[in-house]
């Protein structure tokens, strides 16, 4: 859909080093970093500059906006909302892309972060609804629970359908195309009454820089004592390693890791939890098979 277009993608790291856009790098994508990090740190200042110079340097037809786990929506919409950029954009559509195989753990594991992206979002895209062991039905209830958004069910081809971009209409659960109510009143109403804890204060970060080389498995096998708890409660972690044939991407989330050959050099991997050992985590992950 973006075929012959400008986009812009800002991407909400954390940890104190950017995969995300040493990935996009290796793409020869153009990346701007913000200078402080977390979006929902930088709202008065650093995001509104940010994107205020990024309209005027690109003239983008497409800025699409990714605050991860850690940042929340209502903090991304009310920076949009500002004077200062809020005229520049034509249209803001809030999107909030769901994992049914861990919706409970992700309640669970960010609790009001989570929660905030599904009560501001004007559409809920369900995903990975072939492995659910949870009803669509079950689904709807629960999510219906916290937003008023549409929910928007994945068709065989798992893509966002256009309409969907173009806030015209909306699948509904029974494959009819219906319009998508506009609940922008509603989120304006509500963004000045949202939870005011911010990232910091709820999660713990940290990353481990890597001396060593690490293979597959060893990766895969030293993920797996995460779950005993002497490292904390992890819930999620992301980084590039050294391999003995190159570099690894880590991805980890709520019980599931994937590991993956790349291009992107790096030597660090970064976690996100609540009361994290920082020197358990740098032990485990200090050494490798070799240098």
């Amino acid at each position: 859909m973006y075929l012959n277009q400008k986009v812009v993608i800002i991407e909400n790291d954390f940890g104190e080093t950017s995969m995300d856009a040493a990935m996009l790098r290796s793409k020869t994508i153009q990346v701007k970093e913000l200078s402080k990090g977390c979006i929902c740190c930088s709202l008065a200042g650093n995001f509104v500059e940010a994107m205020y110079q990024v309209i005027k340097d690109y003239f983008p037809d497409v800025i699409l906006i990714e605050p991860s786990g850690v940042g929340k929506l209502s903090d991304v919409l009310k920076a949009c909302n500002h004077p200062k950029i809020m005229p520049l954009l034509d249209q803001v559509r809030a999107i909030t892309v769901v994992d049914v195989t861990t919706l409970q753990k992700y309640i669970k594991n960010y609790g009001e972060f989570f929660i905030d992206q599904l009560h501001y979002a004007d559409l809920i895209w369900l995903s990975h609804t072939e492995h659910s062991k949870t009803s669509l039905e079950e689904i709807y209830k629960i999510i219906s629970s916290y937003t008023k958004a549409s929910v928007i069910m994945a068709d065989k081809n798992k893509m966002i359908p256009d309409e969907i971009w173009n806030k015209t209409t909306r699948m509904s659960r029974s494959g009819k195309k219906e319009r998508v109510p506009d609940n922008s009143r509603l989120r304006r109403n509500t963004l000045l009454n949202r939870t005011k804890h911010s990232a910091n204060e709820v999660f713990d970060t940290y990353s481990v820089y890597l001396q060593a080389v690490f293979e597959k498995e060893e990766i895969k096998e030293r993920f797996s004592l995460l779950e005993e708890g002497t490292y904390g409660r992890i819930i999620r972690a992301k980084g590039i390693v050294k391999a003995k044939n190159g570099y690894l991407c880590v991805q980890y989330a709520s019980g599931k890791l994937t590991v993956e050959e790349v291009i992107t050099k790096g030597n660090s991997l970064s976690f996100i939890g609540h009361n994290l050992q920082r020197q358990n985590l740098s032990m485990l992950f200090g050494g490798g098979s070799g240098q």
